[in-house]
């Protein structure tokens, strides 16, 4: 059963990898992709495609990974991509497009309204105004195993506005969400030590259909963008960690500024029992 204890390993985990990052325990790994990369793409190729995107791209996904979207961001010039491939362990979907505000939150929509339970969504934008955005998730229906295809035609659909994929989670909602007793507690908590980088938030929540969706659009409408989102789920309990920044590419320290955000996405959260 999910306990205190149970949560409070899963933030352990997510903010200890972050912190081992920031002192410099993982520059050798860095190190190590960037030269097979080379090896693989050649010092061209892979210099362009390291340029594009943040520093902590290196790190947050593998040489086999990175060559995969290097040729997404090349196919990317002729409109947006999508990528949806299924192993055993997951479901990986992966987007490439014109970022903008809101972005996460539009794909975590469609993603949900595939029948898609998120695990972990990686946000890159890249210096030429592209979004490079991962989800790894869980396939409960097999929808994606069956059909892979249709699940890019969806996601596709709603980036293109042909799908209401406000409309499409509220239908999955209805259909799906989990029938459970008395709610359980809501706790959003912004780490005061989770990032240097980052500000880390921290929600516990019941799961529901379309949460992520919901508070991703949260921090869009607070001007934020989220960098890395971590989602663990045991049982009808969540635990959504989301390293956020400002605009300005800055973590947010103001208190005042800190404890707004804490209460939009608590009510956010609330929003879904209406």
């Amino acid at each position: 059963a999910w306990s205190p204890a149970k949560a409070a390993l899963v933030r352990d985990l997510f903010v200890k990898a972050a912190a081992s990052i920031e002192r410099g325990e993982a520059r050798t790994l860095a190190a190590d992709r960037r030269s097979v990369l080379i090896g693989r793409l050649g010092p061209v190729k892979a210099a362009a495609l390291l340029e594009r995107l943040p520093e902590a791209y290196v790190l947050a996904c593998e040489v086999d990974e990175m060559i995969e979207h290097a040729a997404l961001l090349d196919a990317a010039r002729n409109g947006p991509v999508v990528r949806c491939e299924v192993s055993e362990r997951d479901v990986v979907v992966t987007v490439v497009t014109a970022d903008r505000p809101g972005l996460l939150a539009t794909l975590a929509g469609a993603m949900a309204a595939a029948g898609l339970d998120v695990t972990e969504a990686g946000c890159f934008a890249t210096a030429d105004g592209l979004a490079l955005d991962v989800f790894r998730a869980s396939d409960p229906f097999g929808r994606a195993v069956e059909q892979p295809a249709v699940v890019e035609a969806l996601v596709a659909d709603v980036l293109s506005g042909a799908v209401d994929v406000g409309k499409r989670v509220a239908e999955r909602r209805r259909a799906y969400a989990p029938r459970r007793g008395a709610p359980g507690t809501t706790s959003v908590t912004i780490a005061p030590d989770g990032s240097a980088s980052d500000t880390v938030v921290e929600v516990h929540a019941d799961d529901d259909v379309g949460l992520l969706a919901r508070l991703a659009g949260t921090f869009a409408e607070l001007g934020l963008d989220v960098r890395l989102a971590k989602v663990a789920t045991l049982g009808t309990r969540v635990v959504d960690v989301f390293y956020v920044r400002t605009a300005a590419g800055t973590p947010v320290v103001d208190p005042l500024a800190r404890e707004r955000i804490r209460a939009a996405v608590a009510a956010s959260v609330s929003s879904g029992d209406a």
